[in-house]
Formats: C-alpha cells, structure tokens, sequence
C-alpha cells in the first residue's frame, strides 16, 4: 500500500512481486480497542473473520461494491479466541474451534445450530475425500486433542465420531488424497509421521526440530503439483536457531524434490504459503521488523523480499505482540490461503494499468479487480495477496527492450509467453491486445494483421479486439487523430513506445491499406461491430488515401454496399474526392449505379455521375491532373466519361429537366456524340425535351465540316421522331406533326451546306439529261418515267445522293400533305419561293401548290409528261416508286376528289396540243398514237380524228380505227363513222371499207 507518489511503477515490476489490498478498509471499526483478528474462512462472496474475543464478524462481497462490508456479528464464546473455523461447503456447515471447543454452524449465514460441542479440541483438518463418495450426505473431518486424533463424520443435522487414533501432543495433521485419506501426515512436538487411519499404525518421517532447546510449531503445507498423488507436501523442518529448512514429498512419504533452506531468517511468524510457482515466508528480523521472502518452487533459490514497510500502514508494522489475559494468536502477522478466491478492488493495479486518452492527454484511471486466495492478516487488518498479472509484467519487459533498442528474438520471447495466457478481466485483455499488437507489429507482419482485426464476443454482440482508431494511431502520423478530431485510450505504459515501434513498421502505407481492406471486410460482414462514427473513418481513411486505382474500385465498393446505401453525399468522402480524384469517384458512382437495387438514391447518384463527368470532360487541366496519362490517353479518358454521361442519363435519369440540363451540356461539349444520342434515343417520355434541346442547337459556321454533320444529324433526329409519330397518325388533326417536320426538311434543304452550287449544278445537269430523254413510246414505259423517280434512281449513282435524297422527301411529304388538306407551300416558309425563283427543277417541287390547269402546264414544260397525264385524271402527282414516310402511315389517304369529265377532256387536249406542237419527227407521231389508243373514251371518234394534224397520215391511227370500228359494228352507230371516213383519204378509205365488208359477209 504505501504512498502513491512512490507507487510502484510499470518499469520495476517484477514477475514474483505481488500486490496487497485491503479486504476491509474499515475493519478497525468493527473490532473493539482490544480485539483483533484470530482466524478467517471464506465461502462465496462471504468473508468470516473470528476475533480474539471470541467474536465472529460475518462480511459479504456485494456485486457492485468495492470492498466487503459487514452484515453480522456473532459472538461465539466469552473472551477466548476463536482459533480456527473449518467449512463443509457441500453440507454448508461450519466448525468453529474456540478455545478447547467445537460447535456447528450453518452456511452462509453462519447460524448456531444446537447439537452440542466438542471440548478438548486443540486443531482440527478436513479430510479429503478425492472420489467425492457420499459428499452430499456426510463430509469427513480430523479433530486432535492432547492425547489422540478423533475422526468424524458431519453431515447436516450432527456429528458423528468415526474413529479415535492415539497420537499424544498432536501440533499439525494434514490428509492426504490417498484412497479418500486413508493416509494423513502428523506431527508432534519431535517428530513428523504417517498415520494410516485404517489400520491404526504410525510410519515416522523425521524429525523437525535438531535446534535443542528452541520452540518450534512444525508446519505441513499441502499444495497441488499434477502429481499422479494429486498433492504434495511441504514440512518445515528447524535446523538451527536461525535457519530453517523445506522439505518436500508426496503422500506415500516419497522426496519430490530437493531442500529449500532459509538462512539466517529465524522462524517463521505467521506461516508459510505455496503460491505456485512461488513460496511465500513472513519472517522477523530482530529489529522487530516484517519481511516476506518469496522464493522459487523450481529452483528452491530466494527471488524476492518485500519489507511490510511498503505493504502495511505504518501504525500496523509498529504493532507488537502484547500479553494480556485473553486467549489470542501469538504472531502479530499471519499469511493464509482460504477456501474460496476473494475479488477485490486493486488501487495499486488499477493506478498502474491507467489509460490516457489520445490526443487530449487526459488520464482515466482504471477499476481493476483481482481475486486471490492468498491473504496476509495482521492483528487489526486484512489484506489480499497477489502476483502482478503475468501480461503487466511482460508489458512492463517489453517497454524496457524497446526503449533499449532490443533484438527482435527478446520480443519474440514475450510474445510466446503472451499469446496463450488467459485474461482474468477486460482491462487485461485488452492490455494483452496492445501489448500482442506493438510485438507484432515488429515481429511478424503478418500476424500483426490477424491481431488488430481479431474479434471477440458472441455472435451478436461481437466487437473489434482493438479500437480501429488507436491501431490506425500507431499507423498514422503523430498528429493524425487531432487532424480527424477524434480520440483513442491507450495504457499509460505505452505512450512513449508508439513513435519506436513506427520507426521499425517499414512500409507502414502498405501495411495500413492492408489493414483497412481487412477491416472493410470485417464491417460489411458485421455492420454493427464498430459504431458508425469509427466507420466513417475507417471509409474515408481508405476511400481518400488507399484506394488509388480506379480499377480497384468495383470489387471494394459492392462489398461495401451496404455502408454506401442511402448514404449522405455530402460526406467527407465524397467531398475529398471532389476536390482531389474525380475519376474515382466517378467510378464509384458508376459501380453504385450497376449494383444498388430499388435504391432511393439511385436518381441522385446518376446526377452525381454525370455532374462528375461533366466537370472533368470540360476541364482538361482537372482531367490531366486526376489521371496523369499522356495526352492521347486523356483523348480516350474524355470519349469515355462522354460515353459513359450519355450511358447514365439513358438508362438512370428519370427527371427530365435534368435529363435536359446534363444532355445540353454534352451537346456543348461534344455536339456529333450528343446529337447522335438524341437520335438513337427517342424514348416517348423524352420527346419533348429532345425537341426543345434540338430547337437551341445552332450553328453559327455552316460551312464548317463539324457543324454540317451536326446540321445533318439534327434532321436525320427530327426525321426518326417525325416517323415514330407517323405510327401514331390518325387523321388530319396529326397535320401539326407534318407540318412541323416539312419546315424542318425545307430549313435543311435550303442550308449552305445542302443548297450549295455543286449539288445545283448537277441537279440542272439532270434536269436536262431528263427533259432531253427520248423513250420508244411504243414501249410500256411511256409516258416516260417521271421526274421524281429519274432522280432517285440517278441520285443512288452520286456521291451527293443525301441532297437528291432530301429533294425526293420533300417531295412526298408535300403530296402528302396535298393529299390530307388544301395546302399553299407558303404556309410553312415564306421564303421557299425566292430561293427557288431562279431553278426549273427547285420549282418542280412547287408545283402541287399550283391550280391544277397551272400543275400540266408546269409539268409539261418540265417535261414530266407522266405527272401531266396523272394530274389530269386523278388531280395529284404520282407518289415515288421508293418512297420514305407513306408505308409508316397506319390510315388510308383520302382521295382527292375526282376532275369532271369535261375538265378531264379539256386537260387531256391541252397535252395533246402540247405533244402535236412540241415533239417532231416520230416522237411527234409516237405521241399522238399512244394518246388516241389512251385516251379515247374521253373523246369521240370525230373529235379524236379531228384532233389529229393534217400533216400526219391517218394510217398510223390503224389500231385506234380497228378498235373503233369494231365498237361501232356492235352499237349498229356506223353512220357518222362513214361520213367522218369519207374526209380522208379516199383510196385507203375505200379499202378499209372493203375490207369491212368482207368481214360482214363473213
């Protein structure tokens, strides 16, 4: 006990230097002035102390109390000292000897039961019943008066005498464990013996005292050794005035090992104890002074001496032994080892096993207990005895070695002796988990890692060994847990050996991040074995300074998806990452995306995602310094965060305001990939916003190769949205959708890029190879194919052909249209007109806004005599051969409402007056034949004939008067025929009548 300031320190600890503590602190209260402690017996957490006035003063041990407190006081005879109390546990009784007498208590209470005593007893032992035969019903004890030994029988209600032994002067009796103590050991005033109790006979050792003329008290001490007797014994053995010798045997009175000799200490006061591997002796010196002398069971040599100056109260070591009249202990100092373990607070232990708070500084002293069977009794006081735990002295070495600079074996040695000891409580426990993790560390990096992520506790309620922080204290920099502003307990032993073993770690960041992806594994196993606030360092120490490589990322964050479900995007994490490695975080996102299912954060993390993409793709510099590649690398970095923006808002973005806001930045960027985007992507919810975004594009530089693609693009978008409507057309209210994307269509027609002299030039250049054509207007071919269809089939030959391409698809929406509602090309752009004003072949495509008079006469002269004849029958072009938005139509066009039959005439004989004044030669003649052999129902056969040119034989009509002929014989009409014929030409009239005659006859 002594002065604290002059506690003992982790550095002088020894391995057989032990602790007292005070049991009672108060004890003086329950004694009176002239009392004082006599004997002690304990039995669970109850403590009996009999006193020199015959008293008995019961304690108990409390579960939340730091000392025992008394809870009754029995006073058992008057004045004369309790000497010893014996307890059958398994009965729960007690002996009591006081003075000469015994009586029988029960336990715990320690009740007198009235079944008389004993008198004449001077000591009493129990018998060990190894076998535990009828140990419910009966225990077997050894009373011993001046003359004989007595053996009993104490069973719950009585006691029964089982045998008496002569044995004169008995002073110490002990069983034995042979056949249920059959043996004991004895001594008398001279001699040590074996008495077999069975069959009454006496085996003599020696003798114990060769010192003549001194007092000695022989004393047998049994203790345990794993001998195959169970026991062994050690009898003290006087060899002169001041020394004393040990001897040790077994039951069967057999040497087990050799002499321990005490030299120049006197005798013995208080006895002696066997607290293995050590043997412990109180002794007085002739200055009147206390000392314990601790010597080893091994090697029979003193290790220790502790003066009771530095254990007992400075009052206490002054007491004397004082005669007076009561009947009390001769010693005023008594080591004893009881029944049962008493646990008792340690302010010596727990001073010594202090805590401190790192970075702060500030010290918690612990509250450790200790629990030992070993007591050392004074005549007013009574404390407990204990070795220093076997971890706070290795603790203590291994502080030494490593401010020594010590060899790596001298750790190891600790660590063997470390490894498989058993802690007696928590702060132990984690003692030896810090001490196993600053040896490791040094030693063996390998079991350094098994250790500070080892785990203990049941399945759910499992916690980490180690506190992450303080082992990522020891991994860190000095200063790193005031930079996080957080905190970690250590034992104040080892403050001053973290910076020594940082210097042997070698590669402390290897062994860090091998030691966060261990415990990342450890946490999404077990979310709830650290608390969330130590988990977030864990994340961010690992997430910020270990996981460097983006392809590290997928494997560690889906193991880790629990901790980044529903996780606050403003953590430190991410806002690190923002600042200091995009890329990563971008990959984090991503995996997030690819793994999280039904998340409720899903939307914000691709908004995450795409802003990180973004702030990179228009940040060069930020890209180079997140990847340092070369720059052909940053070209493909770039592609692919594009790439992978576009991929997000596809498949993650539901909102379509930031659907809109993120693709619009793409298009900035990089308008082809964002324009080609909206084109593959014409999802339904998404239309609006496509359409809007596409309406902002514009390209100031036309000409510029990038911008015409993109101008392109932009159309070939609006057309795959303007088909997708197509689908859905119903009837002329859809005429919006039309009208919206013929604008379109003429807007990219009429475009530089589009509308230029190059594409001009070749269309003039068809236009004149189709006027100039000449068809066999035999052929079924005539009238010849219409300009429409020439084109297409010419512009598949030419390089331009998407221009050609354009013109045809105007074309057929602008039928289309025609076909659905009267329709004036001006409606949908004023200015189409003037920029066709001056092209024969531009205006073609204004032809359907005409009149239909206007329509033939224009078709005429472009030579599109198929289109000319088409009109005036059904008042429409004819649709292309190939054409591009008619099949996607689900409904029927209406038909245009039919030309009458006059107006159908009038039309047909301005064509024919156009094919007589406007083709020569046999194109001229061709014509005319083919019209009358088409057209004839629209005309009778005086208004045919008389249509034909004076200059063109009638001959050529052959066919056409065959066929009239023969209409005119079956209506019996031929009279006008006749007169019509008598016009002609009289010879070849006369034949062909002839010939018609013949043919009547017939």
């Amino acid at each position: 006990m002594g002065d604290e300031d002059e506690g003992t320190t982790y550095d002088a600890i020894e391995p057989s230097e032990y602790i007292f503590q005070p049991v009672v602190r108060e004890i003086e209260k329950d004694l009176s002035n002239d009392d004082e402690i006599s004997c002690l017996a304990t039995y669970q957490a109850n403590l009996y102390i009999g006193t020199a006035r015959g008293r008995l003063l019961h304690y108990h041990k409390f579960e939340d109390a730091d000392d025992y407190m008394v809870i009754s006081q029995l006073q058992v005879s008057n004045n004369r000292a309790v000497r010893q109390i014996l307890l059958f546990t398994s009965m729960e009784k007690a002996l009591v000897l006081s003075a000469d007498k015994v009586a029988m208590y029960s336990l715990p209470e320690f009740s007198p039961l009235n079944i008389g005593k004993l008198k004449g007893i001077t000591g009493m032992s129990k018998i060990n019943n190894v076998n535990g035969e009828n140990k419910e019903e009966s225990e077997t004890s050894l009373l011993w008066t001046k003359d004989k030994i007595r053996v009993i029988s104490v069973t719950k209600q009585s006691i029964k005498l089982l045998k008496d032994i002569n044995y004169s002067n008995t002073l110490a009796c002990v069983s034995t464990s042979i056949e249920n103590g059959k043996y004991v050991i004895a001594a008398n005033e001279s001699t040590y013996v074996i008495l077999d109790l069975e069959n009454i006979r006496q085996i003599p050792l020696f003798e114990h005292n060769s010192a003549s003329g001194s007092d000695f008290t022989p004393q047998i001490i049994p203790f345990g050794s794993g001998d195959s007797t169970g026991k062994e014994f050690l009898l003290l053995v006087k060899s002169d005035q001041k020394s004393l010798m040990g001897m040790f045997m077994n039951a069967n009175g057999e040497v087990t090992r050799g002499t321990l000799l005490w030299e120049n200490t006197g005798y013995p006061f208080g006895a002696i104890c066997v607290d293995s591997p050590y043997i412990l002796a109180l002794f007085k010196s002739d200055n009147l002074s206390y000392r314990i002398i601790t010597s080893s069971l091994v090697t029979l040599q003193e290790v220790k001496t502790q003066a009771l100056e530095h254990i007992l109260a400075e009052d206490q070591v002054k007491d004397k032994k004082e005669e007076s009249s009561t009947d009390k202990p001769s010693n005023c100092f008594s080591l004893k080892e009881v029944d049962n373990d008493m646990i008792i607070k340690s302010s010596d232990l727990s001073k010594l096993l202090t805590t401190e708070i790192i970075p702060s500084g500030s010290k918690i002293q612990s509250c450790i207990t200790i629990k030992s069977r070993l007591t050392l009794a004074s005549k007013r006081s009574l404390l407990v005895a204990m070795r220093y735990p076997t971890t706070v002295v290795l603790a203590s070495r291994f502080c030494k070695l490593i401010a020594n600079d010590s060899n790596a074996g001298a750790f190891s040695e600790i660590y063997n002796e470390l490894k498989d000891l058993e802690q007696d409580n928590e702060n132990l426990s984690l003692l030896s988990a810090q001490l196993q993790c600053f040896i490791l560390a040094i030693i063996d990096q390998g079991k350094f890692l098994d250790v500070i992520t080892h785990k203990v506790g049941e399945k759910k309620r499992r916690k980490m060994l180690l506190d992450p922080l303080f082992v990522l204290h020891l991994l860190s920099e000095k200063n790193w847990l005031s930079n996080i502003k957080q905190s970690t307990t250590i034992f104040s032993m080892f403050i001053d050996i973290i910076q020594p073993t940082r210097d042997q770690l070698g590669n402390v960041e290897e062994l860090r991040a091998r030691y966060l992806f261990k415990l990342l594994k450890i946490m999404n196993e077990d979310p709830t074995i650290i608390d969330s606030d130590i988990s977030d360092i864990v994340h961010y120490e690992l997430y910020s300074k270990h996981l460097k490589n983006p392809e590290q990322v997928p494997s560690i964050v889906v193991e880790d998806l629990n901790y980044w479900n529903g996780i606050d995007f403003d953590n430190n994490i991410i806002k690190y990452l923002e600042e200091n490695n995009v890329l990563l975080l971008i990959e984090i996102y991503k995996t997030l995306l690819e793994n999280l299912t039904q998340s409720l954060t899903e939307d914000k993390i691709a908004e995450r995602l795409c802003s990180s993409c973004l702030s990179l793709i228009s940040d060069s510099e930020k890209l180079a310094s997140c990847d340092g590649k070369p720059e052909g690398d940053l070209i493909k970095e770039k592609e692919s965060l594009i790439d992978l923006t576009l991929h997000t808002l596809k498949k993650y973005i539901k909102d379509p305001k930031i659907y809109g806001k993120y693709l619009f930045e793409i298009l900035k960027v990089t308008p082809q990939k964002g324009v080609t985007f909206i084109k593959n992507n014409r999802s339904e919810e998404y239309k609006d916003i496509h359409k809007q975004i596409m309406s902002q594009i514009n390209f100031k530089d036309e000409a510029d190769s990038t911008a015409i693609g993109l101008t392109r693009m932009k159309f070939e978008y609006a057309e795959s949205v303007f088909i997708d409507d197509l689908k859905r057309f119903k009837d002329s209210l859809s005429l919006e959708v039309l009208d919206e994307f013929l604008a379109e269509a003429l807007v990219r027609f009429t475009s530089k890029d589009s509308l230029n002299q190059k594409n001009l030039d070749i269309l003039n250049n068809l236009k004149s190879e189709y006027s100039s054509k000449r068809e066999d207007i035999g052929a079924k071919s005539w009238p010849k194919i219409n300009w429409i269809d020439f084109l297409s089939v010419k512009a598949s030959q030419l390089e331009e052909k998407l221009f050609f391409e354009l013109y045809v698809k105007i074309y057929e929406l602008i039928l289309i249209r025609c076909r659905l509602k009267s329709f004036s090309l001006s409606d949908i752009k004023a200015d189409i007109e003037e920029k066709f004003e001056n092209n024969i072949s531009l205006r073609y495509l204004l032809i359907m806004s005409s009149n239909e008079h206007e329509k033939i006469e224009k078709l005429l002269e472009f030579s599109d005599y198929q289109n000319a004849e088409y009109v005036t029958i059904k008042d429409t072009l004819v649709f292309p051969a190939k054409t591009f938005y008619l099949p996607y139509i689900p409904v029927t066009l209406p038909k245009n409402k039919q030309p009458t039959y006059n107006c159908i005439k009038k039309n047909l004989y301005t064509i024919f007056k156009f094919y007589s004044d406007n083709f020569v030669e046999d194109q001229r003649l061709l014509s005319i034949i083919y019209f009358h052999n088409h057209y004839e129902k629209y005309f009778t056969p005086l208004e045919a004939i008389g249509m034909i040119p004076k200059d063109i034989p009638i001959i050529y009509l052959k066919k056409y008067l065959d066929r009239i002929f023969v209409d005119y014989n079956i209506k019996h009409t031929d009279i006008l025929f006749h007169k019509a014929i008598g016009k002609a030409d009289s010879k070849f009239m006369k034949k062909l009548s002839e010939n018609h005659a013949k043919e009547d006859s017939i």
